[in-house]
């Protein structure tokens, strides 16, 4: 099945940085470095091979992380693709995988020279659900395009019979702390407060969504907090406020 997504990430071995740089992300192209899921790399006589004709992506932040953690290869890249257009499909192990090379007009040199070490992500995201109206209705409503929005997956609205919508304005550095991402995700709230009010009342949901994902089990991450004037604004809107930490 084809998936539609505008950015998604590939994890690699810094090795390939000059390579990648050069043909962009080529799974023909393995030479003596492998993926960074797959095991053997620096045993003599280990020759690495494509896991599959294609090329794996990420679809969140929190994947990457992960692919991050394997310590494979002693330091690795996150590569940030633009993925618009290109025709995603699900792997059987459960990524995205591209069966075309994907050129370098494509990708960004996102992080470089990362450890194995997990980083901490934060996420802040005001999101509306509804099952009466499309995404692109919401978006009408409230005078401005959102940063997320489309058909939930596999959810209908049993009333309607219409597929759910969602309908997001996000922080964009899911690296920066919470408090960092409040400050600029409120203003842009705050200049478009009048539209998202008249979308308010056609929704089913609408809350304010923080969420903390520390990078191991310990790490100290301090309470996010909101302003006054923050608060007031979302009680005015009608949103809720939810709080979520993981390890």
């Amino acid at each position: 099945m084809s998936r539609e997504r505008s950015v998604c990430w590939h994890v690699s071995s810094s090795v390939n940085r000059a390579s990648i740089e050069r043909y962009g992300l080529d799974w023909r192209r393995m030479g003596a470095t492998g993926g960074v899921a797959s095991g053997g790399a620096g045993i003599p006589g280990f020759v690495p091979r494509p896991e599959a004709a294609g090329v794996f992506l990420c679809e969140t932040l929190d994947d990457v992380e992960m692919f991050v953690s394997f310590g494979q290869h002693p330091i690795v890249d996150v590569w940030e693709v633009h993925a618009a257009g290109l025709d995603l499909a699900d792997s059987p192990d459960g990524w995205l995988l591209v069966g075309a090379p994907i050129p370098l007009s494509r990708l960004r040199l996102a992080q470089r020279d990362r450890s194995s070490e997990r980083r901490t992500l934060s996420s802040v995201a005001l999101a509306f659900v509804s099952g009466r109206l499309t995404a692109d209705q919401m978006s009408e409503l409230a005078g401005v395009n959102p940063d997320r929005g489309g058909a939930m997956d596999g959810s209908v609205d049993p009333p309607s019979g219409m597929a759910r919508s969602y309908w997001i304005l996000e922080g964009h550095d899911e690296y920066a702390s919470v408090q960092e991402q409040i400050t600029p995700l409120f203003n842009r709230i705050a200049a478009a407060e009048h539209g998202i009010a008249r979308l308010r009342p056609e929704c089913d949901s609408a809350e304010l969504g923080i969420s903390i994902r520390v990078a191991s089990p310990g790490t100290h991450v301090p309470a996010p907090s909101l302003d006054p004037s923050h608060t007031e604004l979302l009680e005015r809107l009608g949103v809720e406020i939810r709080l979520h930490t993981a390890d």
